[in-house]
């Protein structure tokens, strides 16, 4: 999340600093630094699609746990606390 604030602060310093006159061209180095990042983030989910699989293998069992937990709460319920 911090990673993708560095081209807004590229494009902000400079108006902080109080040099308006560079604001095109932090702007310019805003914008080369969201195509960097978004190629680089492109070849991460291209070259590496194991990762993304276990994460999603994780979260498919985190939600399966999630029901099987709400189904024992709601069968304890339903036997009035007997479970």
């Amino acid at each position: 999340m911090g990673i993708s604030c560095l081209p807004y602060l590229f494009i902000q310093i400079p108006l902080i600093d109080g040099h308006p006159g560079e604001g095109p061209q932090a702007a310019l180095a805003g914008a080369l630094c969201c195509a960097v990042g978004f190629v680089a983030y492109s070849a991460y989910q291209i070259f590496f699609p194991e990762l993304q699989k276990k994460k999603m293998a994780d979260a498919r069992y985190k939600l399966a746990r999630a029901r099987a937990v709400q189904k024992v709460e709601k069968a304890g319920r339903f036997s009035l606390g007997l479970v």
